[in-house]
């Protein structure tokens, strides 16, 4: 069977605290694995590790022959779950794992640019929406169309947590990185862009 975990004198220290001392092992795939120690003795700390929740002090580890921090395919792979980590009780394992979401660190350093100035640019466009609204409409509308808005995302949410449809859709959203996320976004900025033309158009016509 394949490796899929690797550690080689695996070590971590808090200050002069060691909670795992130069280990060794490997994983193979297909096997369900146990760990047993006492309170303290560092079994938290190695699923930490393995899961790039903290950084070793020294040795070598490898998950899907990989390091594992930073690192989306390998990331996109594990779930970590404490026994204090609670969900509703209707939502199944798919509605957890829906919660993975991409890394704003991944890409060139080109692309995360791109990331923060479509969502700053969807941001400014928004709020000039409603600037318009307010502008063209007055208080009074401007309060009405945020009640009209507030009701149907009401209705919407009702309507998608009866019908378990949370689930879907976030196992939809993970399968995209953030880069192509904020391009989707961008047809929604010039949407805004377009509506907020429109409505100062006609309050200053």
């Amino acid at each position: 069977m394949s490796t899929i975990v690797e550690a080689e004198c695996l070590t971590k220290r808090f200050g002069d605290l060691t909670a795992i001392d130069s280990i060794s092992f490997s994983l193979e795939a297909g096997k369900i694995y146990g760990l047993l120690g006492r309170n303290g003795s560092g079994k938290t700390t190695l699923l930490r590790l393995l899961t790039a929740q903290l950084f070793a002090t020294g040795g070598t580890l490898l998950v899907f022959g990989e390091q594992p921090y930073e690192n989306r395919r390998v990331l996109s792979q594990i779930c970590f779950m404490k026994e204090n980590q609670t969900y509703p009780k209707r939502w199944r394992v798919g509605d957890v794992l829906g919660f993975h979401l991409p890394y704003l660190s991944d890409g060139s350093l080109i692309e995360q640019l791109c990331i923060y100035f479509v969502v700053m640019a969807n941001l400014y466009f928004l709020g000039f929406v409603i600037g318009s609204i307010y502008r063209r409409f007055g208080r009074a509308g401007t309060l009405m169309f945020f009640l009209i808005v507030f009701l149907l995302m009401s209705i919407f949410t009702l309507v998608w947590t009866y019908l378990r449809w949370w689930g879907a859709f976030f196992h939809w959203f993970s399968q995209f990185t953030a880069f192509e996320l904020a391009l989707l976004l961008l047809p929604v900025t010039a949407f805004y862009l377009l509506v907020s033309y429109l409505l100062l158009r006609r309050a200053v016509a």
